[in-house]
């Protein structure tokens, strides 16, 4: 059985190759140090465990943080206490969004489809209950107008917007009409 100290030497070593992980980025071949997208999620990834939080950089400059809920043994588990902490991807969440000078503090249900724009980069967050995503781009704001007279009978997919996939929709039902 090993010791309090051998243990505690143990998870200092691991940590130190999580470190040493977190500073790989760089290595990855879609990470661009000029991509402020990137760059910020580096920064509000930095000291989260890929369990809990991993960022995917995109060769257009953009990235996605992906969040899991996840359980771990608290460290005193070693003395009297040995429960399970969990951590929810709703946390995660919120923690970025802080971390990153955003609104935070939301509940599960409204970061499902949660928008926002912090230090001039789109944050797009989806997801539900166990894994969410957090989308970050630059560039314009697609800004979500009302569909006007008689559109929202072509907005097959009822996603508030006439876009080419309602028009393949659409297309889709009449062969299928016809046939």
């Amino acid at each position: 059985m090993k010791t309090y100290k051998q243990l505690v030497e143990g998870i200092n070593e691991t940590l130190s190759l999580l470190e040493e992980v977190e500073d790989l980025d760089e290595a990855n071949e879609n990470f661009d140090s000029n991509s402020k997208a990137h760059q910020a999620a580096k920064a509000v990834t930095k000291g989260w465990k890929a369990k809990n939080s991993k960022a995917t950089y995109h060769p257009d400059g953009t990235a996605t943080i992906h969040t899991n809920t996840a359980h771990s043994m608290p460290a005193h588990a070693f003395g009297h206490h040995s429960g399970v902490e969990t951590t929810h991807s709703h946390e995660v969440v919120n923690a970025h969004l802080k971390r990153a000078g955003g609104e935070h503090g939301h509940s599960r249900d409204d970061l499902d489809n949660h928008h926002q724009k912090i230090n001039g980069l789109h944050w797009k967050v989806k997801g539900k209950s166990q894994s969410h995503e957090i989308h970050i781009h630059e560039g314009v704001e697609q800004t979500d107008e009302e569909l006007k007279g008689n559109q929202h009978k072509i907005d097959a997919n009822k996603n508030g917007k006439v876009d080419g996939h309602d028009f393949k929709i659409l297309r889709n039902a009449k062969k299928a009409r016809y046939q």
